[in-house]
């Protein structure tokens, strides 16, 4: 599978030209410091809070990181690496290890591909999309038609 890989360093993006693995294994083994961030929740950060996530350019907060996309365009992952909101969590409960994080995303993609379908998580987000997508333009459609009916 084609991926495109952008780096993003002290705010300036680029297309990394390196060996795609070796990214792809940088990013597995890489800590995301939005884990330890006092405001790593979903009310506090519109990264996290982003159903979709953007191009890495649209969050101005974040200074380095890693995102890359499939052969569709769509975003695979968003590794953050420096971000100027950063604010290390004063106390946290027991931090997950790298296999209990494994484990977790395993089964939240397991429970994404059972509640959307398709073979694997790609289909299952692709799925995901697409319905949210028609549900998007029935909402446009019905703003028109509201707008003109008047």
């Amino acid at each position: 599978m084609k991926r495109t890989i952008l780096k993003k360093e002290n705010g300036i993006v680029r297309i990394v030209d390196t060996n795609v693995e070796a990214v792809e294994q940088f990013i597995k083994e890489t800590s995301n410091p939005c884990f330890e961030c006092k405001y790593g929740y979903a009310n506090k950060c519109p990264k996290i809070s982003d159903e979709f996530k953007k191009n890495i350019l649209e969050y101005d907060y974040i200074t380095d990181g890693y995102q890359v996309y499939n052969e569709n365009c769509d975003v695979e992952s968003l590794v953050i690496t420096n971000c100027t909101k950063f604010e290390k969590e004063p106390v946290r409960i027991k931090a997950k290890t790298k296999q209990e994080i494994t484990e977790l995303k395993a089964l939240k993609e397991s429970l994404k591909i059972l509640y959307f379908g398709g073979i694997d998580i790609h289909e299952a987000n692709t799925i995901q999309r697409d319905i949210k997508r028609r549900e998007l333009m029935k909402q446009k459609q019905l703003i028109k038609t509201n707008k003109h009916g008047k």
